[in-house]
């Protein structure tokens, strides 16, 4: 193994070459990719119950987590409610999460089958408003269709008062560089 890094200046789609001297084994000297390079990964967030007022929505703890700066880098990020969201225009992104979103229309799911179909990413999270019905019918549809397998029941702990929390943190990781500089450390508390 010969580790290296490049950097791509443009987006675009790239072939790349390594290739080694050559040794006894030709055939091991050369290997190829396509990348796809892109200016930042696209999300498009469905909250299925969105914050009101101080309240915390389905997606707020996960948009923080991707861009805790907010200044769409790595990740450029739309949010919409569930009840706005029509489906259209998905090719603008590469991933869509669905947070507790309890019922789609036959249509939109087909739309977000063609998507996933055509190599991009679903992630459904599920949450106390999921119609599991719906998503047994139409979005398992007895195991051909997006859903893995057949929700059998929704629940999780009803016990609001005392939510889990990180007690002991270490800040000095870099992946908690941003909370630590930017004196967000309660955003993990």
């Amino acid at each position: 193994t010969v580790p290296f890094d490049h950097e791509f200046l443009d987006e675009g789609a790239y072939e790349v070459r390594a290739e080694l001297d050559a040794d006894d084994l030709e055939t091991d000297d050369r290997r190829y990719l396509a990348v796809e390079v892109k200016e930042a990964i696209r999300i498009l967030c469905v909250d299925g119950q969105p914050s009101e007022g101080d309240a915390i929505g389905e997606t707020d703890f996960f948009l923080m987590a991707l861009d805790p700066s907010q200044k769409g880098v790595t990740f450029m990020i739309d949010k919409t409610v569930a009840g706005l969201f029509t489906a259209d225009d998905l090719d603008r992104y590469d991933l869509i999460v669905l947070a507790n979103v309890q019922y789609l229309s036959p249509e939109k799911i087909e739309k977000l089958g063609n998507f996933v179909r055509g190599g991009c990413g679903l992630l459904i999270t599920l949450g106390d408003v999921v119609d599991k019905g719906n998503y047994n019918d139409q979005w398992f549809r007895g195991g051909k269709g997006l859903l893995p397998a057949a929700l059998e029941g929704i629940g999780g702990d009803d016990r609001k008062e005392n939510p889990i929390r990180l007690i002991d943190v270490r800040y000095n990781h870099p992946a908690l560089a941003y909370f630590r500089e930017h004196d967000l450390k309660a955003a993990l508390s």
